[in-house]
């Protein structure tokens, strides 16, 4: 495969985004509708299908915390099984953090399981850091990382 193209998500993608999250994600919660589309939502295809995703969102948060970053906070990076190790992950990754730069982000914030080995690589290869393991945002209760690091 080519480089991946990632690209905004387009309206008549939504059920085959969503189809990915399900696929991905089995366990957990479906989004609400549109929720694609109230984050920022990049996606890779293969001219049929959404085989790859990813959306974020963007904040200020309160000025005692740090009133100097805005931060970006990367939410689920999906890909399907059929298209892994390709780099489709690193893509979409490596396209929120050109945003990030393109609106004057200063920190990224990620989170994930333990064991997702992908994931981490991706975390190291942009520059963040372990910042802590904390309770579950997982419908599973399972404990999280969260990687945190400037937006380079």
């Amino acid at each position: 495969m080519a480089k991946p193209v990632v690209r905004p998500l387009l309206p008549q993608e939504d059920d085959g985004v969503r189809a990915l999250y399900k696929l991905c994600h089995p366990t957990w919660p479906e989004r609400p509708p549109s929720w694609f589309f109230a984050y920022p939502t990049l996606v890779v295809s293969d001219g049929r299908k959404v085989i790859g995703s990813t959306s974020f969102s963007v904040s200020y948060p309160p000025q005692e915390l740090m009133s100097h970053n805005t931060i970006m906070y990367g939410q689920d990076v999906c890909v399907h099984p059929e298209y892994r190790k390709l780099g489709i992950g690193l893509a979409l990754c490596e396209a929120r953090f050109a945003i990030a730069r393109s609106v004057g982000v200063t920190l990224f914030l990620g989170f994930t399981w333990k064991q997702n080995a992908p994931m981490l690589a991706i975390f190291e290869k942009q520059g963040l850091k372990l910042y802590s393991e904390v309770a579950s945002q997982y419908p599973d209760g399972e404990r999280c990382l969260m990687y945190a690091g400037p937006v380079k």
